[in-house]
């Protein structure tokens, strides 16, 4: 597995010398007939992020970039979350309305904002306070 894949897998950029621990572990977990997917899963769920970043703040290894994701990646993204954990059916009614920008995409580069969203009739709208 390439790094990119696992990034891509688990929605979290780590650094070369992160990967290559998790490689290590993942290279032992071939071996017991664990795919991809299912390595990226149980690392997921046995806190492997917690872990880099408990490691990252101990000031173990620099901080890697950040991805920074559009407007419609990160609605993308969302819709693609909801799906995977099972919870579509509870927000099917809401998503019926979802539709992503088409037409001004921008690269998100501050997510420290807030979200006021209302419903208008034939639409939506996003006001600010």
């Amino acid at each position: 597995m390439m790094k990119e894949e696992f990034e891509t897998l688990t929605d979290f950029v780590v650094m070369p010398g992160e990967y290559e621990n998790i490689e290590k572990k993942y290279i032992g977990m071939v071996f017991g007939d664990c795919d991809r997917t299912e390595f990226c899963s149980i690392w997921l769920k046995n806190n492997g992020i917690k872990e880099i970043l408990q490691s990252r703040k101990d000031g173990n290894i620099e901080l890697p970039y950040i991805k920074r994701y559009t407007n419609k990646e990160l609605m993308e993204i969302t819709v693609r979350k909801i799906k995977e954990t099972g919870d579509y059916n509870r927000a099917e009614k809401i998503l019926d309305y979802f539709s992503p920008e088409e037409y001004k995409i921008i690269r998100l580069t501050n997510y420290d904002f807030n979200f006021c969203g209302t419903a208008d009739f034939g639409g939506s709208l996003c006001s600010s306070y």
